[in-house]
């Protein structure tokens, strides 16, 4: 027993890391794509900002919008994981 809450355990804490992931991907595709700036948490400048990338252009949407699709399949992976925490999903009764 104590098995399963240690695996059922460790895949949540990796499902809401993946979720979260997720979340920080899509908005930095967003402000890659259209805005030509990214979001830099990573600087050791304590904090988050906002970092100019480029100008607008095609290819940076398009590494905008690669980064999107990688996005919604890491919180696509992070919503599956917590669903199968939970076990499966029986339909209601009518």
């Amino acid at each position: 027993m104590q098995g399963k809450t240690l695996k059922e355990g460790a895949a949540k804490t990796a499902a809401i890391a993946l979720f979260f992931a997720g979340i920080y991907f899509v908005a930095q595709a967003y402000t890659m794509a259209f805005h030509g700036i990214y979001i830099d948490c990573f600087s050791g400048q304590g904090g988050c900002g906002l970092r100019p990338f480029t100008e607008p252009s095609l290819p940076a949407a398009l590494y905008g919008t690669f980064l999107a699709v990688g996005a919604l399949v890491t919180f696509y992976l992070g919503v599956r994981a917590l669903r199968w925490t939970h076990g499966p999903v029986s339909a209601p009764r009518a």
